[in-house]
């Protein structure tokens, strides 16, 4: 019994140290969201991000959009996750989300439960109010999950608040949405 408690132990340490291995190999190649400009902050795009018409294509850099806001509701607004498209439903399974006052980014890390494939896209959405931003990367394939890494988005671009944050996946022949996670944006 104790050789499969370890066996248990060994396959979750695997896929951390995986997973830490690519994030930490990504920003040191200063690639997908760790990509710098030349005055070293992250590209960024004030532009609405189109969707691409083949999935397996992806844009890197944040898009924002934002629109103006009617009178300031009454209530509290719950936020749904964005709807993905047609494929087979999956669980995206948001493992972080937070703000990171070193960086002064909101990140946010999920995988993808029970898919195992390559030329995935992960989209990171924050929604306050009438104001959303988006940012997308490619998921990378592991030994047992999808992952989407560390996805980023520089507050220098947000308002302070609350932000719902949801990490979508969508690929040929899957998609799904997490559940919305608020993330608390400092005022800067």
């Amino acid at each position: 019994m104790q050789r499969n408690s370890r066996r248990l132990l060994v396959v979750p340490v695997a896929i951390v140290v995986v997973g830490g291995a690519l994030v930490g190999g990504a920003a040191l190649a200063d690639i997908g969201p760790f990509a710098a400009t030349a005055d070293g902050a992250p590209e960024t795009s004030g532009s609405p991000s189109p969707q691409p018409s083949d999935p397996g294509t992806a844009t890197t850099a944040p898009a924002a959009t934002t629109t103006t806001a009617p009178a300031a509701p009454t209530a509290p607004e719950t936020s749904a996750a964005p709807t993905p498209p047609a494929g087979k439903p999956v669980d995206v399974l948001l493992s972080y989300a937070g703000w990171d006052a070193g960086r002064g980014v909101v990140e946010a890390a999920a995988s993808v439960a029970g898919v195992v494939e390559s030329g995935g896209v992960c989209t990171m959405t924050l929604t306050s109010g009438s104001s959303t931003f988006e940012t997308t990367q490619d998921a990378l394939a592991d030994a047992s999950t999808t992952q989407c890494g560390a996805l980023t988005y520089p507050g220098a671009q947000l308002g302070s608040g609350r932000w719902d944050v949801t990490v979508s996946y969508r690929s040929a022949t899957s998609s799904g949405a997490s559940v919305a996670t608020a993330v608390e944006v400092p005022a800067r």
